[in-house]
């Protein structure tokens, strides 16, 4: 009986001991969280860290689209570049001079603007980190993977939300009405960060010159350029409720160039002056040599007729 009772003990214990790794591995604990962009999505990379105005006119058509009351509209998408092997120059990207977009940089690392978008609702998300990996397609090895530090702050999903335009009367354009945060018995957050927009932009290296470098002294393990590089780019953060969350992945579609890269030209190649030159050249050969074979017969033939 004792040892029936030591053996359902070990049992129990044995299941606790699971369901406690199993509830780790899932983030039950509150210290994880990676749910693939549901809390808060990562947008991609951008060409300016600015969010355009939305519409503020009067009348029927004017005031604030829903989902983007005082945030404004995102600018324009940043797809893909390249950069060249050697030593970093900034072609055949422009010499980055806007410290908010995207292209090379003094050091010749490729920066970029990262985009989130918060999706909680009470909950404020502060950005830390920049998580990057790199694959290059038919390569014997990858480059490593890299991180980069990042400060973004995007408040609770609903300071995004507006209620409808107040006033307006008379052609006069009305102003947005924003509920603000939930009551306070459903968030900690004090009402006035209703102010702060759930989207945020940053510039960001996605490219370090380290990993440039990587790349040239490791030319042997790559295709021979010119080659593409993908880049998988994900942010990380705390939420105001203390749990850590990380975005859904990105990728991105990168060109590397040989270090003398020529334009490829279509059409048919025009034949060399010199080739011209030497075939006139031996038609005039050819035509002494009959006009001396022809003065040789004359010659001859004026001999015989006097004798």
């Amino acid at each position: 009986m004792q040892k029936l009772l030591s053996i359902k003990g070990a049992v129990v214990t044995l299941g606790a001991l699971v369901l406690s790794l199993v509830a780790i591995a899932c983030g039950g604990n509150g210290a994880s969280n990676n749910d693939q962009g549901m809390a808060v999505t990562f947008l991609g990379l951008f060409n300016s860290t600015t969010l355009a105005q939305p519409n503020q006119g009067g009348g029927a058509g004017g005031g604030l689209t829903a989902g983007q009351g005082g945030c404004g509209q995102l600018p324009s998408v940043f797809v893909g570049g390249a950069i060249r092997l050697g030593e970093a120059q900034p072609e055949p990207a422009v010499t980055l001079t806007d410290k908010n977009s995207s292209g090379t940089d003094e050091s010749g690392a490729f920066v970029s603007v990262v985009g989130i978008q918060n999706n909680l609702y009470g909950q404020l998300f502060r950005a830390d980190r920049v998580l990057i990996d790199y694959y290059v397609p038919g390569a014997r090895a990858q480059p490593p993977s890299t991180n980069a530090p990042v400060a973004l702050i995007a408040g609770p999903a609903e300071s995004a939300a507006q209620t409808g335009i107040q006033g307006g009367q008379g052609g006069q354009g009305g102003q947005a009405q924003n509920p603000g945060l939930r009551k306070p018995s459903h968030t900690s957050l004090p009402p006035s960060l209703s102010n702060v927009c759930n989207r945020a932009l940053a510039q960001v290296t996605v490219i370090p010159s380290a990993v440039r470098e990587w790349l040239n002294f490791n030319r042997d393990l790559l295709p021979e350029a010119p080659f593409k590089i993908e880049i998988t780019v994900r942010v990380s953060g705390l939420t105001s409720s203390g749990d850590r969350v990380e975005t859904n992945d990105g990728t991105f579609d990168f060109e590397v160039l040989p270090e003398t890269y020529v334009v490829p030209t279509s059409g048919d190649e025009t034949p060399a002056a010199t080739t011209t030159n030497e075939a006139d050249a031996e038609a005039q050969i050819d035509n002494s040599g009959v006009e001396q074979l022809g003065q040789e017969f004359d010659v001859a033939g004026s001999t015989a007729a006097e004798g």
